[in-house]
């Protein structure tokens, strides 16, 4: 796998458990959360940017990113 790069690797492995949840006819999370083990599901909620800095954004903030988290 060394000449795999992360993206194939993440393409095969996302198409792998979509199509085992397609087999089981569970959605996807569901199937995620059988091969986990785990009973107790949680979804996860949205973050928002709002606010973005550093280097890579070409401006002069001292922060590179504020999310917020919707309740």
């Amino acid at each position: 796998m060394g000449e795999l790069g992360a993206n194939a690797i993440l393409v095969v492995s996302i198409a792998a458990c979509k199509a085992g949840a397609a087999e089981k006819e569970v959605p996807l999370y569901k199937h995620i959360a059988d091969l986990s083990g785990r009973t107790d599901m949680i979804l996860l909620v949205p973050a928002f940017c709002l606010i973005s800095g550093g280097k890579h954004a070409g401006n002069t903030m001292a922060i590179q990113v504020s999310f917020t988290d919707r309740v």
